[in-house]
């Protein structure tokens, strides 16, 4: 079975279907996930699996992630990823390393904003009493990583749910109370998961059995995760309407994950898009993607049929702008140093090497995002939410 690590690489690259930005953080998003996708190829490969329907699609604000343990494994962000399903393989497959959270935003229609101090005063009441969901005690993380909570005013909105000068709450967390049942790769080593070594690095490979324990306890992990951000508003504000509250990080399936990406059904949703605290909120309503419209408008159109079948109708949205870093798009090479995955760039003389994008300055994309989701068709904008304060407490 074994492949030149070269053949392996390029035959990734023709695995992943591309939208991104194609600015620098995108290119490095891309070179990192080519290394993620050879992995599992080798690993599938090593099973006997049929890799055809094994691939990755970039959005709008694919990048980089400061999620240091997903980069080293070969993972980016603002990506969608499936595998053979355990139909197509013969047997269920997960990967831990991808790092599925159960992240989302709950988005709730309030009918008075409370006062900084106030909401302050009962986020400090959670900590100090205690708050249960699901017999389990809440832990508040609205200030970790990029979790926060802001409160809006409705500028503009086209959406019958909401009118201008509406109150508007959202809540971004995570269910950190079970992070180590997902993380904790030991504990899933002693249950029976293989470390498989890969040219590109180790991988950790559930399968069978193990791997739908696995799945079945992401889910209950983010049905978890959905009634914690309930059950904080209810404890937050008085009285509030939920208008949407979805997840975008983590399994949507057996076989498929999205980091930053939400999945629907409904087009009538309205799905919350967060840039930073200095640009507006916008509530996307999304369009059923992607089309075989936009396959041959990409440059996809000689794709096989049953490729393009795959593909079509993702119904994928970003959930924010993603990192962009001061770098140009050009220039990039990787290197492999024993374990270790380096990025370097050189701009004339002066070249810059590193193996994390958590240790590189970076900051949030803004507004492009939003004409790239337009462009590709991806949703349109609903409404349009002015911050009247953002909390990271």
């Amino acid at each position: 079975m074994p492949m030149k690590p070269a053949i392996l690489l390029e035959e990734a690259a023709n695995h992943i279907y591309d939208f991104g930005s194609q600015d620098a953080s995108d290119i490095l998003a891309k070179l990192n996930l080519k290394h993620g996708l050879a992995k599992l190829i080798w690993v599938l490969r090593k099973h006997k699996v049929d890799t055809e329907n094994l691939f990755a699609v970039t959005s709008p604000d694919s990048g980089i992630t400061r999620n240091k343990e997903r980069w080293q494994a070969g993972f980016s962000y603002g990506c969608l990823l499936r595998w053979p399903s355990k139909e197509e393989a013969g047997s269920a497959f997960a990967f831990p390393e991808i790092r599925p959270n159960a992240c989302g935003m709950l988005v709730a229609k309030l009918n008075e904003i409370p006062s900084l101090n106030e909401l302050c005063e009962r986020l400090h009441k959670i900590e100090k009493e205690g708050v249960e969901v699901e017999s389990e005690r809440l832990k508040l993380n609205v200030g970790i990583s990029n979790h926060f909570i802001e409160l809006c005013k409705v500028e503009e909105s086209s959406s019958p749910e909401l009118k201008a000068g509406d109150n508007v709450a959202v809540i971004h967390t995570s269910p950190s109370e079970f992070k180590s049942w997902l993380y904790d790769y030991k504990s899933w080593e002693a249950k029976g998961g293989t470390n498989e070594d890969t040219p590109f690095g180790p991988l950790l490979v559930l399968q069978g059995q193990l791997a739908e324990e696995y799945i079945n306890a992401y889910q209950q992990i983010e049905r978890f995760s959905y009634h914690k951000r309930l059950v904080l508003a209810k404890h937050l504000f008085k009285d509030f309407e939920v208008i949407s509250n979805p997840t975008h990080q983590g399994l949507f399936g057996a076989n498929e994950a999205r980091l930053g990406l939400y999945s629907f059904e409904n087009q009538d949703e309205l799905l919350p898009l967060t840039f930073r605290w200095d640009i507006h909120v916008y509530l996307i309503k999304p369009e059923a993607n992607i089309t075989e419209e936009l396959l041959d408008k990409e440059g996809l159109k000689h794709l096989p049929p049953a490729k393009k079948d795959f593909l079509k109708n993702l119904n994928m949205l970003p959930h924010g702008g993603g990192y962009e870093i001061p770098f140009s798009p050009e220039g990039w090479r990787v290197m492999q140093n024993g374990s270790k995955r380096l990025f370097a760039n050189r701009t004339q003389a002066n070249e810059f090497v590193f193996s994390s994008p958590s240790e590189i300055p970076y900051y949030y994309r803004g507004l492009q995002i939003i004409k790239d989701i337009t462009r590709l068709r991806l949703g349109s904008v609903a409404a349009k939410l002015k911050q009247v304060y953002t909390l990271k407490y």
